[in-house]
């Protein structure tokens, strides 16, 4: 069963989240998919003109490492999210005058195929640390009628007459 918390972010606000990833050197963001069997630590956030540009994971050093599955047809890997440790984490976006929320997500436990199948719960510090960035988003935040934290660059945004959309929209933009 996943746990998700959705948001509205301005690019200012997912700076800030990204320098508070930062603070921590065992925080990674790497890409959805891979082109090598391994974990690439990115720099800075996609563009919208790369594929998939608007979602990215995290994952943390200290919990095992992500694994990967290879998808042939399409000749890249993509982390396991359902049994790896790792985050998804969504960009908030705009769509002309909207923005449109984002989410951190992450699955907190999963079945095994055993016979008689059983539930595999995730360990103790990936709960922390995930509740950790669950924290920082709503310490910041204010919560609107459908759920999702506005934070302060996003609330700007609302009070100079932007729209928030409900959720996705139609074809998005780079804030």
């Amino acid at each position: 069963m996943g746990k998700q918390v959705n948001f509205y972010m301005s690019a200012q606000d997912e700076n800030e989240f990204l320098q508070f990833l930062r603070s921590d050197p065992n925080s990674v963001i790497f890409l959805w998919r891979l082109y090598e069997n391994a974990i690439e630590d990115i720099s800075h956030l996609p563009t919208p003109d790369e594929p998939g540009w608007f979602t990215v994971n995290i994952w943390h050093r200290e919990l095992n490492y992500p694994l990967l599955k290879y998808i042939e047809k399409q000749g890249y890997y993509i982390p396991d999210k359902e049994k790896s440790e790792i985050i998804e984490f969504t960009r908030s976006t705009r769509d002309s005058e909207n923005l449109v929320p984002g989410r951190i997500w992450a699955e907190m436990q999963y079945w095994t195929c055993n016979n008689p199948p059983q539930i595999v719960e995730k360990s103790k510090r990936f709960v922390s640390w995930y509740e950790s960035l669950v924290k920082w988003i709503k310490k910041r935040s204010i919560r609107e009628s459908n759920g999702c934290y506005l934070l302060p660059g996003a609330s700007r945004f609302y009070e100079e007459g932007g729209k928030l959309a409900k959720g996705v929209t139609g074809r998005a933009e780079s804030l």
